[in-house]
């Protein structure tokens, strides 16, 4: 007989027989009618997730079932059975039910006098886990596969209904190799490393769940992976000109059943460095295998232009706004370069507000450059020009000259990389001919301002 338990109204009946009975008749059985000597539950919570693997093993899921009641001596017994998809709906209608035949779980669980509780294994062949992926790649994008159990009354032990079901969302994926590298790098925001010291990372190869396999990786660079990584994020950085630009030392990377770590700690050097000096090299570093996937540890290579003062100069100085030269280069996005907006005010009807750059070494391939934004409208750039002198700075041509494309406040603007130099570069000069309050060195007032500014080269 299916019983429904109400704590309220157990204290209820305790009272009442409390009530009616003098000191003798307090026994057990008597303060506790029949149905509530034999309780059970499911222990877990309710909702849940399952991961399976598919590694070409078996795989599993448990979860406990607790008894209870006023009388442990006696034995228990519940049956346990698979909802319909009718009952999972009543959860969610977007749920699907796992069909029971492509997993094994006991149709009852029984307990001795005294045992409190009993873990129940789901068992899953390493061929249903196979069917079973494709069953949840056929799903709707809405649609989620659920396996859902209960436990119900078969006249041995009564069962709360409140917990006796457990739903657990199915997730099948390969096991995950974690790369670990000796310079944190995370995926959305790579660290960015600078070609000329001649960068060396080691690294650590983890498995992410118990080890069960004997099984080898290869530590690769993957160029395969950029292009998708560049439509996720909204970047442009480009592959190693050639696959030999570096070097993975101990690549091949062995873990033996039991061991959570890999065999070596592989090594990535610079093998070749002479890279056009406007590259943002991405690199994707993975390990591959023919069971496992792994995790992809991702650095930018760059020939980055290390600016400072003394290299710089503009026609004009403000020290009323903004922290002039400091405001640019300090990576302090919250501090900014301004132009005049007051007197003396600087009005150039060919270059604007603009400054200027003199490399320490001219650069004979190629270069780029980053600008950041004030978090203030009135002064952001909205049309610019990029020049190059060859002959410091007595004559000027322009690379490029733009009004779209930009960016907005408190954000950044990277251009495009600026190659096959005819002669080498000795100045670069940044002209903002226009700021959203006006024409920058025409229209009285009108100024504008940068929170930071890179440039890379060689």
């Amino acid at each position: 007989m299916k019983q429904l338990i109400n704590k309220i109204g157990i204290i209820a009946i305790v009272l009442l027989v409390f009530a009616a009975c003098d000191n003798s008749e307090y026994e057990m059985d008597n303060l506790f009618p029949s149905a509530y000597h034999r309780m059970t539950s499911i222990q877990d919570k309710p909702d849940g997730d399952i991961i399976l693997y598919e590694s070409g093993d078996d795989g599993q899921m448990t979860f406990s079932v607790l008894r209870t009641g006023s009388d442990p001596s006696l034995p228990a017994e519940v049956g346990i059975e698979t909802m319909t998809q009718e009952e999972l709906e009543s959860y969610n209608a977007d749920f699907q039910l796992v069909d029971p035949s492509l997993y094994t779980v006991p149709k009852t669980v029984s307990f001795a006098p005294d045992e409190r509780y009993k873990d129940i294994v789901v068992t899953f062949t390493a061929e249903n886990i196979v069917r079973l992926k494709e069953l949840i790649s056929a799903l709707e994008s809405d649609e989620k596969c659920y396996i859902a159990l209960k436990i119900k009354d078969i006249g041995h032990g009564a069962v709360y209904e409140e917990k006796n079901y457990i739903l657990r969302k199915v997730t099948i994926t390969q096991p995950s190799v974690q790369i670990v590298g000796s310079v944190d790098s995370k995926e959305d925001n790579p660290t960015w490393i600078d070609i000329a010291t001649n960068p060396e990372i080691s690294f650590s190869l983890k498995l992410d769940i118990a080890n069960n396999w004997n099984f080898r990786c290869h530590l690769v660079y993957n160029p395969d992976l950029i292009e998708a990584y560049n439509a996720k994020y909204g970047t442009s950085f480009q592959p190693l000109p050639f696959p030999d630009n570096i070097l993975i030392e101990n690549s091949e990377v062995e873990f033996t059943k039991g061991e959570g770590n890999g065999d070596v700690n592989p090594k990535l050097k610079i093998n070749n460095p002479d890279f056009n000096g406007a590259g943002l090299y991405l690199v994707p570093i993975e390990a591959q295998s023919e069971t496992f996937q792994s995790e992809v540890y991702y650095i930018v290579l760059e020939n980055r232009v290390n600016l400072r003062e003394d290299m710089l100069y503009a026609p004009f100085t403000v020290t009323y706004d903004g922290s002039w030269w400091t405001g640019l280069l300090d990576n302090d996005w919250d501090t900014f370069w301004h132009t005049p907006w007051k007197e003396p005010k600087y009005y150039n009807s060919e270059y604007g507000h603009w400054f200027q750059i003199k490399f320490d070494t001219p650069l004979k391939y190629g270069f780029r450059l980053k600008y950041w934004t004030r978090n203030y409208n009135p002064v952001l750039p909205i049309e610019i020009k990029i020049c190059t002198s060859t002959d410091n700075g007595e004559t000027w041509t322009v690379v490029d000259q733009r009004s779209s494309d930009l960016c907005g406040i408190a954000s950044s603007w990277l251009s495009p990389a600026y190659e096959s130099l005819i002669s080498p570069i000795t100045h670069l000069r940044f002209s903002i001919m226009k700021s959203n309050n006006g024409r920058c060195g025409i229209d009285s007032g009108a100024s504008s301002a940068l929170s930071g500014f890179r440039v890379w080269g060689k």
